[in-house]
């Protein structure tokens, strides 16, 4: 008999085979909880736990099928009674009437070694370097002393008895507020006990109403602003401080009642007095006095401001406004003013006085690093644009112009703003583009992304040389990036034209990742000579009418239209749309489980696997397992760049985790840094590790000097889960004060927050989430994707038992003997059949790897829709 059988046992005839080869082929058909039997007949019986898939003509022995819960020989015709083995001629036997067999392997003549642990433990590791907070201050800098000797609107005794008839008047609206609140309440509930809840509403009143009135306004740093050090580099952290509901309840019924007249013409009498000593040009009290326009919402405050006594420093929360008064039309009132103010502080040459104007008074922090530029005073403007989160190429451009040239990389690097900077720069300074190109396709190097050096590069031409050796370097790895470069090599040297040319006429669909790359660079980088353009173009235009390539974009396909022979072009038909592909159906491999167990495993190309195996180290191995490298390092997460040949290798420790840095191309390894970090990301962008920890998420810089660069959150926010992808990063976030977690979503690399919609997490019995935000959780009797606000059933469970995983933007839902993979955005990929338990999944552009928990691995392309590994992990 021949073709493909599920097997849940084998007959193994040691008669025929010989006793060494049966016990050989027990041993590699055997799981753990399997059993060997004894034949009458002297043949041996194999019974697994789990079934495998095997070639019946293939097989170590005679497959036995499960049937009516027995088994059933191969080919034999029949019903076996549970628990029943039936052979052909209708032998019967009860399997467990059957004695165990004995595979008769004697240990007593082997030595015994006693194990112990090849590494020591990971100390304890110390605190990145956090990035510097910013200590620009404006009030300093302009000369302003820290306090006035005396504050406007509280000079002489009348403003004084004004206070004192203003905070009494406050008092009794106070005292009246609370009484009628009490008293309502309390003689709906019974009047005759309604007389003490009086005297105490109005003895409460009375002291909150003298507070009330006698207290300043809000006008001194928050504790946000104060913790500068931690938070000053956080993109999105928590909001200003708001005062008790009762508090702001009391300040606006006090404003609506008797009192609230007095009390508006208090704060009218106070900003007349402001407003004169801006007319008059007092500098020293109007700016010290001023009341900041916009800025953040204040609670509304009863009393006067007081002047800002605290360091001014520019801090992404800003300062409160005049919204904290009870008088409208601030902004109208002082708005001509303040920039009267400004233009004629900066015609003075108080540049510090005037910007202080712009960025905190205005609350036009974008004008304030203008002026300061037009003056030279690049490192302030640098540290105002950071501190206020203004556009992140505009930081660069500035952190550069000041000489500071490792912070300009590490915001670029951390934000994705090397493009923009540069765009923003536009051809008023080459000598300040070229600098800046050349630092981004050094740090594109340093990451082992040698194609996207060259794309960094390429613009200027002064620069094209010494990416000839990025070029080569990126053609040696082969796979897209290769491929990449290849373009850009035909626009120096028109004589890999025939390579070209091999890549784009083979109709092989697993080229098509390779193609793709390559005419993505082409369309945009014409060869050197016309005449190998033109015979490149209408290859590519040929391939592409034949369906070889559906990557391509309508802009690459005009770009290529446009420079190919035009003759050949108007006699092919039009690029045809290839259907959608469907989800493959795979198997995990079968037979006896890997001699290594698998921690993690990456598909770095098509033809290469990374392997972790936690104290037995990192290796990297071929489509069917063979080993082309190893690495003597503890390893039990791998981490691979988005682009180029570097990985980090991570091994964990009761919290600490350790990483080196792996360089699949040299094939050397060093180490990086020790982290204390609660949840590590499935990749990195190559020059920045996103990670989670006690403050919340950081981005530390991965080179010489590890150091945190950026920060997104902070330790307020409660962090349940994290994941992040090439283009996307996601969390699920309980804000400070929040009953609800919150679902937020960056764009990378530039780190934008797109949204943060709340998520109902009751009921949850586990739950993975997706670096595009997508949130599937398990709900007892189904599985559920909570995507844009919606929730949809992925599967019904029907009382069945799954398990969740995910990486980036792939995730997989377990069952008993099959597993599903799938995408949030295109659904599912692949219809797994399981030999054991899958224990992890890994996604990297666009290569999916899969593993089980007896070290059986797989990994398929969701491009080609193709396997491109399945084997054990093996010690050779």
């Amino acid at each position: 008999m021949r073709g493909d059988v599920s097997a849940s046992g084998f007959i193994l005839d040691p008669l025929l085979v010989g006793p060494a080869e049966a016990r050989t082929r027990a041993a590699e058909l055997w799981q753990p909880g399997a059993v060997l039997r004894h034949l009458p007949d002297g043949r041996w019986l194999l019974e697994l736990p789990t079934p495998v898939r095997v070639r019946s003509e293939l097989a170590l022995g005679t497959p036995l099928t499960a049937h009516g819960g027995g088994l059933l020989a191969y080919g034999v015709h029949g019903q076996p009674q549970p628990r029943e083995v039936l052979l052909p001629h209708g032998m019967r036997h009860l399997l467990d009437d059957l004695p165990a067999a004995d595979p008769e392997v004697d240990l007593g003549g082997l030595p015994v070694h006693r194990l112990q642990p090849l590494d020591l433990p990971i100390a304890e590791p110390e605190p990145l370097p956090e990035p510097p907070s910013p200590t620009l201050q404006l009030r300093a800098a302009a000369g302003l002393p820290g306090s006035p000797p005396r504050p406007l609107g509280t000079a002489g005794w009348v403003p004084r008895a004004v206070h004192a008839l203003f905070a009494l008047a406050v008092a009794a609206a106070s005292v009246g507020a609370a009484v009628l609140l009490v008293g309502l309440a309390a003689s709906a509930a019974d009047p005759a006990t309604a007389w003490p809840g009086l005297i105490a509403a109005a003895v409460a009143g009375l002291l909150f109403g003298i507070r009330g009135a006698t207290r300043p306004a809000r006008n001194r740093p928050t504790r946000a602003r104060r913790d500068g050090n931690v938070r000053a580099r956080h993109g999105s952290a928590g909001g200003p401080h708001r005062e008790p509901l009762w508090q702001r309840l009391a300040a606006r019924l006090a404003l609506a009642g008797p009192a609230g007249p007095l009390i508006r013409r208090h704060h009218l009498a106070y900003l007349d007095q402001v407003r004169r000593a801006f007319a008059a040009r007092d500098w020293e009290h109007a700016l010290r006095a001023a009341v900041p326009l916009g800025g953040l919402s204040a609670a509304l405050s009863l009393g006067l401001p007081r002047s800002w006594q605290g360091m001014l420093a520019p801090t992404p929360h800003g300062r409160h406004g005049g919204r904290a008064l009870g008088v409208s039309g601030i902004d109208e009132m002082f708005r001509d003013a303040y920039q009267h103010a400004a233009a004629e502080l900066e015609r003075a040459g108080e540049i510090d006085k005037a910007a202080y104007v712009l960025a905190d008074l205005l609350d036009a922090p974008t004008e304030a690093v203008h002026l300061l530029e037009r003056h030279g005073r690049f490192h302030t403007a640098a540290e105002l644009a950071e501190g206020r989160r203004l556009e992140p190429a505009l930081v660069v451009r500035l952190w550069w112009r000041a000489g500071d040239h490792r912070r300009a990389v590490d915001v670029a690097l951390a934000r994705g703003a090397f493009a923009q900077a540069l765009d923003r720069l536009g051809n008023t300074d080459e000598v300040l583009a070229r600098e800046l190109r050349t630092a981004w396709a050094r740090s594109r190097r340093q990451a082992g992304d040698h194609l996207g050096a060259v794309t960094a590069a390429w613009p200027d031409p002064a620069l094209r040389p010494a990416a000839v050796a990025d070029i080569q370097a990126a053609m040696a790895t082969g796979g897209p990036d290769g491929a990449g470069a290849l373009a850009y090599l035909l626009s120096v040297d028109a004589t890999a034209a025939e390579t070209a040319l091999a890549l784009l006429d083979r109709a092989d669909p697993e080229l098509d990742p390779a193609r793709s790359a390559f005419l993505e660079v082409f369309s945009a980088v014409p060869a050197a000579t016309a005449a190998a353009d033109r015979r490149i173009a209408t290859a590519a235009v040929r391939g592409l009418a034949r369906g070889h390539t559906d990557a391509a974009g309508r802009r690459t396909r005009d770009a290529l239209t446009s420079r190919a022979d035009q003759v050949t072009v108007a006699d092919l038909p039009p690029p045809t749309t290839p259907p959608a592909g469907q989800p493959l159906r795979l198997a995990m491999p079968s037979g006896r489980g890997g001699q290594l167990p698998v921690h993690d495993a990456v598909a770095v190309s098509r033809g290469l696997i990374l392997l972790a195996h936690g104290g037995h180290g990192v290796r990297l191995v071929r489509p069917d397992g063979r080993t082309v490298a190893r690495w003597d390092l503890p390893a039990h997460r791998l981490i691979p760049a988005d682009r180029g040949t570097h990985v980090l290798v991570a091994s964990a420790a009761e919290g600490a985790v350790e990483l080196h840095r792996l360089d699949l191309a040299t094939r050397r390894a060093q180490r990086w840094t020790a982290l204390r970090a609660t949840r590590l990301p499935s990749s990195y962008d190559g020059n920045h590790l996103t990670y989670t920890d006690a403050d919340g998420i950081a981005f530390a810089a991965v080179d010489d000097e590890p150091r945190v660069t950026w920060r997104e959150l902070d330790a307020q926010h409660t962090l349940h889960m994290f994941a992040r992808s090439a283009t996307a990063m996601s969390a699920l976030v309980t804000p400070p004060g929040g009953q609800r977690a919150e679902l937020w979503q960056w764009d990378l690399p530039q780190v934008v927050l797109r949204r943060r919609p709340p998520a109902a997490i009751d009921r949850v019995r586990q739950a993975v989430l997706l670096s595009t935000g997508e949130f599937l959780a398990d709900v007892g009797n189904e599985v559920r994707m909570l995507r844009e606000q919606r929730w949809r059933v992925l599967q019904d469970l029907s009382g069945e038992d799954v398990g969740l995983l995910a990486s980036g933007e792939v995730y997989a839902i377990i069952g008993t003997d099959r597993a599903t993979v799938a995408t949030g955005a295109y659904g599912e990929l692949a219809d797994l059949m399981l030999t054991a338990a899958l224990r992890g999944l890994h996604a990297q552009a666009g290569l999916v790897a899969v593993w089980d928990a007896e070290g059986r691995v797989l990994a398929f392309d969701t491009t080609s829709r193709r396997t491109i590994a399945a084997f054990r992990s093996r010690l050779g």
